[in-house]
């Protein structure tokens, strides 16, 4: 069976807070169905919450975060897809927690995130080569920042929103060119926020739910367009949700995970889903989450997505299960 592992930072319940979604709405949906989730896959090495993840080729590697006792980890593992097992990699330099983590043609990216429960942002910006298994520091983002949207595209590394000392409900967006080694600033986004989501597809970054100030949770979505250096909003999400994952799957972005901070808390099973085929058109909700959990890892092969680790309890929790959806009947 699974294993779950779970610890409740003190204090966490005083924190939690009532939830909204944008314009007070739901938005929701009825289910459509489709796609099966797998629960028996080979458990991470590491129970965490906060981490983040993308896919090099066969692995998808899985870093930094919280530990079940609070302290910020820099400890890294790869699932082999084929496999069906885990390896543990040289571990990122500087623990961080809620970094942003991305891929792009064979490099894994980490940017920023925080140090520990102190909550000091990090602007570091760090790349990994799996054939040398060695990290390399890059040049410093303008932003320290934590809890952001972040995804790579066209040579190109997207960081936006997030949350940086003075402000959790940042709209700054920065992209790094990684063969220019250079930062720019670029418009900001509409909406403020931290703990979304990004996804880079059909030629437009995506910046997909997140939350307010307050912990209010958001069913926004807006999208960038880099030719014109403008923002655009998208249909909203059916379930307001942050501290959530997405990827492209099956011809669609594919959100998953979240918390509810509101009384009781409670994490998110619902999964979203928007084709290709009508991005004007409203999400789908399809097979929900066996195991919700919030500060997942998030990545997708030959339509399957992957969820690993991330809390099954709001607030400081911690997990090493890995879930797989198949989408192959969509």
């Amino acid at each position: 069976m699974p294993r779950l592992v779970v610890a409740l930072a003190a204090g966490t319940a005083a924190a939690l807070v009532a939830i909204v979604v944008a314009n007070g709405e739901s938005n929701r949906a009825e289910r459509r169905g489709g796609g099966s989730w797998d629960s028996t896959l080979a458990q991470s090495p590491f129970e965490r919450s906060e981490v983040g993840a993308a896919r090099v080729g066969d692995r998808i590697y899985v870093v930094g975060g919280f530990l079940a006792d609070g302290r910020t980890t820099g400890r890294m593992a790869a699932y082999d897809i084929s496999e069906d097992e885990w390896q543990t990699r040289r571990s990122l330099p500087k623990p961080a927690n809620h970094p942003g983590v991305t891929s792009f043609k064979g490099k894994l990216y980490v940017l920023g995130g925080q140090r520990g429960l102190d909550k000091t942002r990090s602007d570091t910006l760090w790349r990994y080569s799996p054939g040398t298994n060695r990290w390399k520091r890059l040049r410093d983002a303008p932003t320290a920042r934590a809890a952001m949207g972040f995804a790579a595209h066209g040579g190109k590394l997207y960081a936006v929103g997030g949350q940086t000392k003075g402000s959790f409900e940042l709209r700054r967006l920065e992209v790094y060119d990684i063969s220019k080694r250079r930062w720019r600033r670029r418009a900001g986004m509409p909406t403020g926020r931290n703990h979304l989501t990004a996804v880079f597809t059909q030629g437009t970054l995506w910046a997909i739910g997140g939350r307010h100030t307050g912990g209010q949770n958001l069913n926004t979505v807006e999208r960038y367009d880099p030719a014109t250096n403008d923002w655009d909003p998208a249909r909203a999400l059916n379930v307001g949700r942050s501290g959530i994952a997405s990827v492209v799957a099956a011809n669609s972005i594919i959100v998953f995970g979240g918390e509810d901070l509101g009384p009781g808390g409670s994490t998110i099973p619902e999964v979203e889903r928007l084709p290709f085929a009508d991005l004007a058109g409203p999400w789908q909700l399809i097979e929900s989450m066996p195991a919700p959990r919030h500060g997942l890892g998030g990545a997708a092969k030959d339509g399957f997505v992957y969820a690993l680790e991330g809390g099954p309890q709001p607030g400081l929790s911690v997990s090493n299960l890995v879930e797989r959806l198949d989408l192959s009947g969509l």
